[in-house]
């Protein structure tokens, strides 16, 4: 057996971002690895998008509205207890979802994975600001950016793959190993660090103010929903006109979080440099962008049309992610850094679940029927189309209120 000395100093920094990655990549993985089944979740279970979109929309309900509520835990009884809950819950939920012989029940184990993803993504966004230097929280943010587009990139292809070899209930062993893989990781590489401590670290007498975290939370929704509409209305438009099997589906969708894989690390350090609004904002244009670019060339172009619109689109959204970010975690106190970061997550979360819930409505109206594999190709394509100029307009909506944000913000520094 090789020992690891994982409290040593050479090793210190590369086993906690370890431990603190790996935290990162399970709620984007467990969310994403599902994506790619809707289809098959709808004829497995016999039910429309309607119906089947809650077993993505029930996972990011519960992560969002435990975000702030696991923020304010890992505030009150420390990181390493918070993550060990998170791996404990996920990992049950992981059992459920796979002995489950009916759509609620799979739902219900969704919703439990949601609660533990919301514990182990508060923690690492929260102690990865902690251990960032000052002039390095741009990319530390892009880091962890950068392993949520891994665990994206990861759920789509991995799953697609495992469907078509092992069946969805291969999808809940997988997320049941890499849970459990996590916890150990985590076990060892936090064990002895001085910085990690599990103690009360929040004066209860100090002061929150969510004013200046109004302005970015809701922009963060904004731009959220675009993303999960890639992963709503892609696999339908991938299916039923294009005609890709589901291991083709995944392999597609992989294209967009492997590009913000290579693109989240620079994002933080052009934010480190430019600074946070600018980076945001040059994010947001692109965004809008490729949104645009969505709703027309891939009925022009094809697959052509539809990896290129994810080339302008996602480069875009990692600028945003890791500015605004930046922005908001800067000057944040290490004793209110678990419920910042839960309101972060929380507005994210929040979009995401308008992409899934909301965007699956207007997708179905858009197509005419509810029964998407009996709509013609045109139909669906229409329908495409809608859902992407309407994120267009959320990203407008997104510069607005960032604008706005930004000039009350001067108000009261003046």
């Amino acid at each position: 057996m090789i020992a690891v000395d994982f409290s040593g100093q050479k090793w210190k920094y590369f086993w906690r971002f370890a431990a603190l990655g790996i935290a990162t990549l399970v709620p984007t993985f467990g969310m994403s690895i599902a994506n790619v089944a809707l289809p098959l979740f709808s004829q497995e279970f016999g039910a429309p998008l309607t119906q089947v979109q809650w077993i993505i929309s029930a996972y990011l309900l519960a992560l969002s509205v435990f975000s702030i509520v696991s923020g304010r835990m890992v505030d009150l009884i420390g990181a390493k207890i918070s993550l060990y809950l998170g791996y404990g819950i996920f990992s049950i939920g992981a059992v459920i979802c796979w002995s489950a012989d009916a759509l609620w029940i799979l739902v219900v184990g969704r919703i439990a994975q949601g609660v533990g993803a919301a514990f182990l993504g508060v923690v690492a966004i929260a102690l990865a600001k902690q251990n960032a230097k000052k002039h390095a929280v741009g990319r530390a943010m892009g880091l962890l950016g950068t392993l949520t587009a891994v665990g994206t990139a990861l759920g789509p292809s991995v799953g697609g793959i495992m469907i078509e070899y092992f069946g969805w209930r291969s999808l809940f062993v997988l997320l049941l190993t890499v849970s459990v893989f996590g916890a150990i990781i985590a076990a060892l590489a936090l064990q002895d660090d001085p910085r990690i401590k599990d103690e009360i670290v929040a004066p209860p007498t100090l002061a929150f103010r969510i004013g200046p975290y109004v302005s970015p939370a809701i922009a963060n929704s904004l731009v959220a929903v675009i993303m999960m509409t890639t992963f709503v209305a892609g696999p339908f438009y991938l299916t039923y006109v294009l005609g890709f099997s589901a291991g083709a589906v995944g392999l597609v969708m992989a294209v967009g979080p492997i590009i913000s894989i290579l693109s989240g690390l620079p994002s933080g350090m052009m934010a480190d440099r430019f600074g946070a609004k600018r980076v945001a904002n040059s994010g947001l244009i692109l965004v809008f962008c490729g949104a645009l670019v969505f709703a027309f060339l891939p009925s022009v172009w094809g697959l052509t049309g539809y990896i290129v619109a994810l080339v302008v689109l996602t480069p875009g959204y990692q600028l945003f992610l890791s500015a605004n970010n930046m922005s908001v975690m800067s000057n944040v106190h290490d004793s209110r850094r678990g419920l910042v970061s839960g309101v972060l997550n929380m507005s994210r979360n929040g979009g995401l679940i308008i992409g899934a819930s909301v965007i699956s409505i207007l997708f179905s109206l858009g197509s005419g029927t509810s029964s998407l594999a009996q709509a013609a190709p045109a139909a669906i394509e229409d329908a495409f189309r809608l859902v992407f100029l309407t994120n267009a307009a959320f990203i407008v909506l997104a510069l607005f209120i960032l604008e706005i944000g930004a000039r009350q913000k001067s108000q009261v520094a003046v």
